[in-house]
């Protein structure tokens, strides 16, 4: 009965990174998390990882959805990765 929540890199999110001025970001992120080891196809890439995990229910989130809710949050809002909440 747990859940998993974390955030994924897409591999057209990582070569967004790469190719805009948010280039700087992704240097320093790849310089402390390695490789993008865990990147993603997509959406749908996920959800066969998490489903062959043994997840029974996979929800995918963007980021600038969830800061909607938050009025304080400062904007704008990059959606470079995806929220999944995975439950089995």
């Amino acid at each position: 009965g747990g859940v998993f929540i974390a955030d994924i890199l897409t591999k057209e999110s990582g070569q967004a990174l790469i190719q805009t001025k948010a280039r700087q970001a992704g240097s320093l992120f790849r310089r402390n998390a390695g490789e993008w080891l865990g990147m993603v196809d997509n959406a749908a890439h996920a959800q066969a990882l998490f489903s062959a995990a043994g997840y029974s229910s996979i929800e995918f989130h963007q980021v600038s959805a969830i800061a909607e809710a938050l009025p304080e949050l400062r904007k704008p809002i990059s959606d470079v990765t995806l929220i999944v909440v995975a439950r089995n």
